[in-house]
């Protein structure tokens, strides 16, 4: 059950089926402490990435960047023992720690807390900071 769970909220974010990607994480909501042992650290992980791309692309920017925070703090909670069996190696891990800190970036730059944006932007090394600087560039 728990790989089917986690394999139709991949879909859902890979279909960009955002408003149903929230809907299905609300309603899952008061029992993801529950649900949540049922998935790997990993899949955990990566789902409440998906919870918070959904919550930014449907605008709730407040809400996407607790759950942003909430999946950053999974992976620093999580032994490193079990993320290497379970992923690709450290710089995949470093990738995907970049991308959700900016995307808290981001979220909080909608939200006009500008300071706060720095803050997490500061986070980032400079050489991963020039490249998210560009990508806005290369989409328009």
């Amino acid at each position: 059950m728990s790989s089917s769970l986690f394999e139709h909220i991949r879909q859902l974010h890979s279909d960009e089926l955002y408003t149903n990607l929230v809907q299905l994480m609300n309603l899952l909501s008061p029992q993801m402490d529950s649900i949540c042992e049922l998935f790997s650290a990993t899949n955990e992980y990566k789902a409440l990435v998906f919870f918070g791309d959904a919550l930014y692309r449907t605008k709730d920017y407040r809400k996407a960047e607790r759950v942003y925070h909430r999946a950053l703090s999974l992976k620093k909670n999580t032994p490193k023992s079990k993320r290497k069996s379970q992923s690709n190696g450290s710089l995949q891990d470093l990738n995907q720690e970049i991308d959700v800190k900016y995307q808290i970036h981001l979220c909080y730059l909608k939200q006009q807390q500008h300071s706060n944006a720095s803050i997490v932007l500061e986070s980032i090394p400079a050489k991963h900071v020039c490249l998210y600087s560009l990508l806005p560039l290369m989409s328009d």
